[in-house]
């Protein structure tokens, strides 16, 4: 359920003590699987006109083609978000994600953990702007939890 990091942090290796969270892998899979699916019937949509002419009504076609087309970017960003990882280290807590640059903040630096229920995710701010979004699905989160909440036990937690 949680990996013990081997890797390479900012390119000395990792601690014994770190732990990585990471999205469960079929998530990544379905979103490819319904942005591949959304493309298709974008596609179709698209050929109504040419192979039912009754059926081509703009009331129907425009809002289904701008369904299908919303279903496929909104499956692109889901299969981004999905290679993210968060570690969590003595030292604090770091997001990578991909396509932006890392997020590294220091324990002493947490200001606020507070839960965004309705988005389904934690946040972990300090008080210069910087925030980490820790999502509810990740593999092992209650454990990230707990330990995002134990070391942090002076923290404004919501």
């Amino acid at each position: 359920m949680v990996e013990a990091a081997a890797e390479l942090v900012d390119g000395a290796p990792a601690t014994a003590q770190s732990q990585t969270f990471a999205h469960p892998p079929v998530l990544r899979k379905t979103a490819l699987f319904t942005a591949a699916c959304s493309a298709l019937f974008a596609a179709l949509v698209l050929l109504v006109p040419y192979v039912a002419p009754a059926w081509s009504s703009p009331f129907i076609l425009v809002p289904s083609f701008l369904f299908c087309v919303g279903s496929v970017f909104w499956s692109l960003l889901i299969l981004r978000s999905s290679a993210d990882t968060f570690e969590v280290t003595p030292e604090g807590l770091r997001w990578r994600s991909s396509g932006k640059p890392d997020v590294f903040l220091p324990w002493r630096d947490v200001k606020h953990v507070h839960p965004q229920n309705v988005m389904q995710r934690l946040v972990v701010a300090d008080d210069e702007g910087h925030r980490i979004l820790v999502e509810f699905h990740l593999r092992g989160f209650g454990e990230l939890r707990h330990l995002i909440l134990e070391r942090t036990p002076n923290r404004s937690h919501s």
